[in-house]
């Protein structure tokens, strides 16, 4: 059994649409087009091996999938954002400081 062409040109958009559906729900602005579309399909993935764990029912469909998707590609995010949080937390605890000084503001000129 393999995928059909459907299948291909229907996980793309499904993972693009559940991958942006995260982004708004989560506000978050780091990725283009596509890097939500790999936290789509990454997320749908995800969303498709999580939610039955968790005893969720997951029909089958186009809207399952992207249900399925966008909840997975939430994880991700969330994920992604506590570990973010943690190396922070583990620069601070190591006494490295900041990875970079903050850039300059070059939108005002030069003020002395």
């Amino acid at each position: 059994m393999g995928i059909s062409a459907e299948d291909l040109l229907l996980i793309p958009l499904v993972g693009l649409t559940a991958g942006l559906l995260a982004s708004q729900i989560m506000q978050h602005e780091g990725f283009a087009l596509a890097g939500d579309l790999v936290n789509g399909v990454a997320g749908a993935i995800l969303g498709s091996w999580l939610l039955p764990q968790l005893g969720v029912l997951a029909y089958a469909g186009i809207t399952a999938a992207t249900i399925n998707g966008t909840a997975g590609a939430l994880a991700l995010l969330l994920l992604a954002g506590l570990l973010r949080s943690l190396g922070g937390l583990a620069r601070d605890w190591l006494g490295r400081g900041p990875r970079r000084p903050p850039a300059a503001d070059l939108s005002r000129g030069n003020e002395r």
